[in-house]
């Protein structure tokens, strides 16, 4: 059975709707669908729908928040594997400030700006 669209797409958790609205069209252009989420909580509701990767900033991921998210993912199918793309400030944050996003599981840090 193929995938539907929402386990395909990417959940967008902007900084600002102009980044939200730079992100799509860049991912659009590749012919990635996006869904762009006002805040964590709709990111979370719409991760139950299924997708194929999450992209968010650092920002967003207080330890309440990482709290948050990964109570999400772990109730996710065992097989699951959610990518998570944290956009990052700093090139080499401290242990500590990434503890909370380390166990969230398959993270990719992406220092910004980006490219």
């Amino acid at each position: 059975m193929a995938p539907s669209s929402e386990e395909l797409r990417v959940l967008v958790l902007p900084l600002t709707p102009k980044d939200g609205q730079i992100i799509a069209r860049v991912l659009a252009r590749s012919g990635i669908e996006t869904h762009l989420c006002a805040g964590l909580d709709e990111l979370c509701r719409h991760l139950a729908g299924g997708a194929g990767a999450a992209l968010l900033p650092e920002e967003t991921l207080p330890p309440a928040g990482a709290a948050r998210l990964g109570a999400v993912l772990a109730g996710q199918p065992p097989w699951s594997d959610l990518p998570l793309l944290v956009l990052s400030r700093e090139r080499q944050a401290s242990p500590a400030a990434l503890q909370p996003v380390e166990r969230l599981g398959n993270v990719t840090l992406v220092e910004r700006p980006v490219g």
